[in-house]
């Protein structure tokens, strides 16, 4: 299998495997790829026009770009995520088809069927790392025939080799491994999983590729975390591309990879090159580690100084230029560029470099306006004329790893910071801000940048971009809280707990402070920056750490609460299932799991996060904007979707809203327990701390409450009461949390001993007498307990699903319309089987709130519904 010369793909060996798909092990052999690619071709039947991807990893993706070439459709590629930058690029780009992977999906523009295209336009690609400025790099057939070939001569590719596709489509250097692979005639393992997650390798050793390629950051990850294994017998190579590798990493995975028996190559290159133009023969790597070694075959390398003059003497410095036919035709950046022809013959990288007397290159730095912010290309004029675009005045100036904005604006240049730090997705740290009067002008009225860079502070006081430096956890320790907490005075004595912040806002931050702090201390939210930082010196015991994981149980929590929705606990309730079915006695034990657990952790936030300590007033504001106005909006909208439905839920008359404010309502009851619970912990703990007066009127409060509460289950007490044992566990957890550690294996044998004892009994009590899995009964605590002791001790293993927790509590008021909206789609088609349901209905409960959270926290005023603080 290779390319023609129109990068048609020709399958000469029809049997030999293409493609193996990672998730559904479907495999497609060249003759198989050939008919797929084909049969796409034949739906691209409006004509020759761009075809907009959606690219996910996936093999309807491949093969939808494949087919693109085949049809001399220029493909333009956009990551699965971004969905602003596709609709910026439909409205810049006439775009004929749009294709959505993921769904099979193909939309055709009609007026879009003239567009005039050049004739060897093949490929459109973002640059790496534009500013907003949506700049795209034409690429002929040619550019990529030119480049996959010189690959697969210096990396000596063969029919053997395969490789994972372990970077994003969409990003030049992801599709060059494509490219090059397939040309060769080699096998491609298509997963969207990263270097960084643990099944990714076991794929790859399931697979037996032969190589992988990863960027900067990964591989400092793979360091860090130990994930890449020491023993893969098939793998043969190893390629790094995207940002600079510092040195002395180089040389460590070099030294590694000959001891083990594979190569390392350290490659340079760049989008506007389809994407590669120079690496480093492993053979060198170990004596010249920082270098980028010279260009691929076909390629050439010089250096430009800055009269324009050709650098010739070894070690002198000058603008690396790269000439060979895989650059690029030039830019687009409107739909006239489109029809433009090869406009570039040398490409000017925009690097400082320099060449030794061996003829390798070695880069020093970017040349004019310019600079790369973690291995993204950022271009000081287009931040310029995006601060113009958000009705701000500025110069941008800095230097590699830092950009600095001097601003004259009536606007908070905290907020414009925010907003780029976002957009360019860099972090906060490597952004300064300076607020002047005026900006600074020469006498002929440019701009003075030396004056602009003078007002930034010194170097010396910036921070420190290399991640082996001194203070650089300090550094990343302080972007994860600024990036958590845009506005907010974030010095190195700042602790979580002085930010006062939600307990979703506490789960979000130990995420992002997971990834760079390789174990969180215990009572990590009351230490500042300064200790956060030092604690990874102080290299803490493994024993030090909980035996179980709160932020992963959150997420097994809201998935079961999802999942339990959708089976139902009662025959006519979710899928409507027979009480003798094992479906129904697994939604027994979720029952039996799901809100204890939840309680628990409820009541170990309390605790951990010291609410019953908050001034009476901020307990209550804190209460309400966290808790009470997200839960209103939520449950308003899910009254007013019930009742255009005709639900059961819904309001037909005044009498159904005093009704559904005073009793339970839907799965809202359990915000009315929550808060409950809180109350009641506040005042008891006020009593007990300050005056006995909080302790009578608790005590008060209960008596007049309980017992028509308990007749009626006004405002849920009636089920508070029945949780209320999980809560006081949860605060009992924390404070007794060391001895619970000594004795937590003989508790893991106990609960699992119960389980099978209590649970074939309490299963058996269901059939006969119809009831459904209570918790509140003595044997359905004990279960309830037992199943809690083991999922606390699961949860350390569950770590690819923490990410779910930042988004539970909307997850939790939000699912409800994703779960019900599925049930009435297959219900529509008269689809029945349970399977179908549990499927859709538990991915949609789940990814819709997602959404939501995701776009929300976006949105200016979406703080009010996600239960956040606003910060300023």
């Amino acid at each position: 299998m290779a390319f023609d010369a129109q990068m048609r793909l020709v399958a000469d060996d029809p049997e030999r495997v293409a493609l193996i798909g990672a998730q559904s092990g479907e495999r497609l052999s060249q003759g198989d790829l050939a008919r797929c690619i084909e049969q796409f071709a034949l739906r691209l039947d409006a004509g020759r026009g761009i075809l907009l991807i959606r690219t996910d990893n996936s093999i309807n993706a491949v093969i939808a770009y494949l087919a693109s070439l085949h049809a001399q459709c220029p493909a333009l590629l956009v990551g699965a995520g971004a969905e602003v930058q596709k609709h910026q690029l439909l409205a810049q780009i006439p775009v004929l088809y749009v294709y959505e992977p993921h769904l099979d999906h193909l939309d055709v523009l009609p007026q879009h069927r003239d567009a005039d295209l050049h004739p060897d336009l093949a490929l459109l690609l973002s640059t790496s790392g534009s500013t907003g400025e949506q700049k795209l790099v034409r690429l002929s057939h040619s550019n990529l025939l030119s480049n996959a070939g010189a690959i697969c001569t210096h990396l000596e590719l063969t029919r053997q080799d395969r490789a994972p596709t372990g970077l994003p489509m969409a990003y030049s250097f992801g599709l060059s491994i494509i490219n090059s692979h397939l040309h060769a005639g080699a096998s491609l393992l298509v997963t969207d999983k990263s270097l960084i997650n643990a099944d990714f390798w076991g794929d790859v050793r399931r697979h037996q590729c032969t190589s992988f390629s990863g960027v900067p950051e990964q591989f400092k990850l793979l360091e860090k975390t130990g994930l890449f294994p020491r023993e893969l017998p098939s793998l043969r190579y190893v390629t790094q591309a995207g940002g600079r590798l510092y040195a002395d990493q180089v040389e460590k995975l070099a030294r590694r990879g000959q001891s083990e028996g594979w190569n390392f190559f350290v490659m340079y290159g760049q989008t506007e090159a389809a994407p590669r133009m120079a690496y480093l023969p492993p053979s060198e790597a170990i004596s010249n580690p920082g270098s980028i070694g010279r260009a691929i075959p076909g390629g050439r390398l010089e250096l430009i100084d800055t009269h324009g003059e050709k650098v010739t003497i070894a070690g002198a410095q000058g603008e690396l230029v790269y000439s060979g036919d895989n650059v690029m035709m030039g830019y687009a950046r409107n739909a006239g560029d489109l029809a433009r022809g090869q406009e570039v013959e040398r490409l000017f990288t925009g690097d400082l470099a320099s060449r030794d007397e061996n003829g390798l290159y070695t880069l020093h730095g970017r040349t004019a306006r310019f600079l790369k912010i973690t291995g993204k290309r950022i271009s000081l004029d287009a931040v310029e004329q995006r601060l113009h675009a958000l009705g701000a005045e500025g110069l941008a100036v800095g230097q590699d790893e830092c950009l600095g904005l001097v601003m004259c604006s009536p606007q908070d240049p905290s907020a414009i910071a925010r907003q780029l730090v976002e957009e360019l997705g860099i972090p906060a740290s490597r952004l300064q801000t300076v607020r002047i009067d005026k900006l600074p002008l020469k006498s002929n009225g440019k701009p003075d940048y030396s004056a602009a860079m003078a007002l930034l502070p010194p170097a010396s006081e910036l921070p420190a971009p290399n991640p082996t430096a001194k203070g650089s956890v300090q550094d990343q320790v302080l972007a994860a809280f600024l990036a958590q907490f845009p506005g907010e005075d974030i010095q190195p004595e700042t602790t979580f707990e002085s930010l006062e912040a939600s307990s979703i806002e506490f789960v979000d931050l130990e995420l992002r402070l997971s990834a760079i702090l390789p174990a969180l201390p215990k009572g990590w939210h009351r230490q500042d920056i300064a200790q956060l930082a030092a604690s990874t010196q102080r290299q803490e015991a493994p024993a030090g750490q909980r035996f179980y994981d709160p932020v992963s149980l959150r997420s097994l929590g809201i998935m079961l609460v999802v999942l339990l929705h959708v089976v139902g606990d009662t025959p006519d309730a979710g899928l409507q299932l027979s009480r003798d079915t094992a479906l129904f006695g697994l939604s027994a034990i979720i029952r039996y799991l799901t809100m204890p657990l939840y309680t628990l952790l409820a009541g170990l936030a309390f605790a951990q996060l010291g609410r019953g300590e908050m001034a009476p007033a901020r307990f209550l504001s804190h209460l309400a904007t966290t808790v009470v106005l997200p839960a209103l909006i939520a449950m308003v909208a899910f009254a007013v979707i019930s009742t255009l439905m005709g639900s059961r839920f819904g309001i037909y008359g005044l009498d159904d809203v005093v009704t559904n404010l005073v009793m339970p309502y839907a799965h809202f009851w359990y915000i009315n327990a929550f808060i409950l619970l809180s109350g009641g912990a506040y005042l008891l703990y006020r009593g007990l701390a300050e005056h006995a007066i909080w302790v009578a009127t608790a005590i008060g409060a209960a008596v007049l409450i309980l017992p028509v509460g308990l007749s009626e289950d006004i405002w849920a007490v009636n089920r508070t009461l029945g949780i209320l044992p999980f809560f006081v566990l949860g605060l009992m957890l924390v404070r007794f949390e060391a001895a619970i550690s000594q004795w937590k294996w003989p508790l893991l044998g106990l609960a699992l001993i119960t389980v099978v004892a209590l649970y074939p009994l309490a299963y058996a009590d269901m059939l006969q007498t119809g009831n459904r899995a209570d918790f509140r009964t003595w044997d359905g605590f004990l279960l309830s307990l037992a199943v809690i002791v083991i999922a606390l001790h699961a949860s350390r293993l569950l770590g690819p699903i923490r990410p779910l927790a930042a988004s539970s509590f909307t997850i939790y008021l939000w699912h409800v319309f994703g779960t019900s909206a599925s049930r009435r789609a297959l219900e529509a088609m008269e689809i029945w089987h349970p399977l179908p349901h549990l499927l859709l209905g538990t991915s949609v409960g789940l990814v819709a709130p997602i959404l939501l959270y995701l776009i929300l926290r976006r949105l200016p005023y979406g703080y009010i519904v996600l239960g956040q603080r606003r910060r300023h």
